[in-house]
């Protein structure tokens, strides 16, 4: 479900209505995270979060910018921390949209 989410917000964000992606990546979001509450112990769920963050945070990139990408890259660097996976992604996204990559 979450995957499609993402098909669709980029067929919304290439049409134009960025008003529309913006409210599917929510959506999106909100998916990813509602799995991880209802199977709090499954790692696959915790890596489907991760990878929600993380891909919330490019599409916020190619929507608008940087400055909004880095607060969904630095949750995915929280969420990653908590739950004690490498954070190694999550610092490089960081760093490459500071510049100091």
């Amino acid at each position: 479900m979450v995957s499609i989410s993402w098909r669709l917000l980029q067929a919304q964000a290439a049409a134009g209505d960025r008003t529309a992606a913006h409210q599917t990546l929510r959506n999106a979001v909100q998916l990813g995270e509602a799995l991880v509450q209802d199977f709090p112990r499954n790692l696959d769920a915790a890596n489907e979060l991760a990878n929600v963050y993380k891909t919330a945070g490019e599409a916020c990139r190619d929507l608008e910018g940087c400055a909004q990408a880095i607060a969904w890259y630095e949750k995915l660097r929280k969420y990653v921390v908590a739950q004690r996976m490498p954070v190694t992604q999550a610092d490089q996204l960081i760093a490459e949209c500071r510049g100091t990559r």
